[in-house]
């Protein structure tokens, strides 16, 4: 992917609530349910979200952004966690959610 489109992409989403859950999907590979279930814990961004599979199950962790990603850097999505609106979801059905926005 060519990331100066990738980021042309995320600046054309109109809402801003889509466009911070777009960044913080994009800047730590967060699957859209893990969207409600961050934190700021010790002054770092977390999820909490507990996945359940036959091999186990995840465990809350902090996030860090993905290593090819230093655009994402200039976002400060840490900084702006706590007062940057999320979009309205159900709990499970985020995947729905980020397939029709």
């Amino acid at each position: 992917m060519n990331p100066v489109l990738d980021l042309a992409l995320v600046r054309a989403i109109p809402d801003a609530r889509w466009r911070f859950a777009f960044q913080l999907m994009a800047a730590y590979g967060l699957r859209p349910e893990e969207l409600q279930h961050l934190q700021i814990r010790q002054g770092r961004l977390w999820c909490m979200y507990e996945k359940v599979a036959s091999r186990g199950k995840t465990r809350p962790r902090v996030l860090r952004p993905l290593p090819c990603d230093d655009w994402a850097d200039g976002w400060r999505l840490e900084e702006r966690f706590s007062t940057q609106e999320l979009p309205p979801m159900q709990p499970g059905l985020g995947g729905g959610y980020v397939g029709t926005t």
